[in-house]
């Protein structure tokens, strides 16, 4: 009798361990999925407009005083077409409507923002053996500002990282007193600079302030020291270039002889998103006609275009990096990023990176979640 008393009590073992296992294995990946639950009634003063306006940057642009033009920041149509081949041409144009203009995307979650920003400049230009060069049309570099909310419902918070597009990699930024533990990259060390809206200091500044150099117009985050960076009346801005600052308006201020302007705010998934389905071989593609898909557990959508279409221009190498990658793609080349999930799914790309403790897994507004 013992002995059937033990041989029932071990296949019950064999039986129900293996199934114990797979049923908290569940409950624990469970616990740990990313999903989506969009809200059923958004607070009084909740709007992505807002939010974007709220923590969008400081730019302080160099610009090239022979050609100006090529250096202002404006809208993919800012000659009124959507034509990308006649930008580098356009752009010198005396009826060009160069009212200053960047992009956005918001991604919600319960506790954080996730917000890219896109900056559009009609012309990549250098220097080559002391002679101007006009590389390639249609410039476009991203930045995204990762914001820790005061509450669930609060459009306020404050800034943690900031991530810029480095070539068709990033660089991240710790803008928060908290130190995060590194799992896979570490943080730059420069520190960024927040300023209200107005460029000035202030205890819950949300701004980050960012340099675009002229030309290539490679980002990078404006220090303190830095002698490109002027103080005067209590405002920042740079000395030798244009200072663009964020307006809630619908179009930015046309450029003129002032150095510092307000641009507007303009929502990607509505003017740049849209037409990847609208008209795909106009806009976009641009060295090839490389496109990509991206599926993960909360985004399943195909054929995004990675660049825009637009001319090389005095020998431009297409085998080079291309540093012209549209947002759906920021951080295209970091090391173990499934390409767009730093756009798609943000919790996803920050948590491979960073322990984040108080991070939730739960997004509460994706505009790209019902994509195809």
């Amino acid at each position: 009798m013992r002995k059937f008393t033990l041989l029932l009590f071990s296949i019950s073992i064999m039986i129900f361990v293996p199934i114990i296992i797979v049923f908290f294995g569940f409950i624990l990946t469970q616990k740990n999925k990313i999903v989506i639950e969009e809200r059923i009634l958004a607070p009084q003063d909740w709007s992505i407009a807002k939010i974007a306006h709220r923590h969008a940057p400081i730019l302080l642009q160099e610009v090239n005083t022979q050609n100006p033009n090529w250096d202002f920041i404006c809208r993919v149509n800012f000659d009124n077409d959507w034509d990308p081949l006649n930008n580098s041409n356009n752009i010198l144009a005396k009826n060009a409507q160069l009212d200053p203009a960047i992009y956005y995307s918001v991604i919600e979650s319960k506790t954080h923002f996730y917000i890219t920003y896109s900056i559009f400049h009609a012309l990549d230009w250098g220097l080559s053996n002391g002679t101007i060069r006009k590389w390639y049309e249609n410039d476009v570099k991203n930045l995204q500002v990762v914001i820790e909310k005061h509450n669930q419902d609060s459009i306020e918070g404050k800034v943690i990282f900031v991530t810029l597009q480095d070539g068709e990699d990033i660089k991240i930024y710790n803008a928060s007193p908290l130190n995060f533990r590194r799992k896979n990259k570490d943080f730059e060390k420069e520190k960024v600079i927040l300023l209200n809206e107005f460029g000035a200091q202030e205890k819950n500044a949300s701004h980050p302030t960012i340099f675009i150099e002229k030309g290539r117009h490679n980002l990078q985050v404006a220090v303190a020291g830095d002698i490109r960076l002027v103080k005067k009346g209590g405002l920042y801005k740079i000395g030798k270039g244009i200072t663009y600052l964020p307006s809630t308006t619908a179009k930015g201020e046309t450029p003129n002889n002032n150095n510092k302007l307000n641009y507007a705010l303009l929502d990607l998934s509505k003017l740049l998103w849209e037409r990847k389905a609208e008209n795909p071989d106009e806009l976009y593609s641009f060295f090839n006609n490389e496109r990509l898909d991206y599926h993960d557990d909360v985004i399943q959508t195909t054929s995004i275009p990675i660049y825009f279409h637009g001319k090389q221009l005095d020998g431009y190498e297409a085998n080079t990096i291309n540093p012209n990658v549209l947002p759906f793609f920021i951080g295209k080349a970091q090391k173990g990023f499934n390409p767009g999930v730093l756009f798609f799914n943000p919790i996803k790309a920050y948590n491979q990176l960073y322990d984040l403790p108080n991070c939730s897994l739960i997004y509460t507004y994706h505009p790209f979640a019902k994509s195809n």
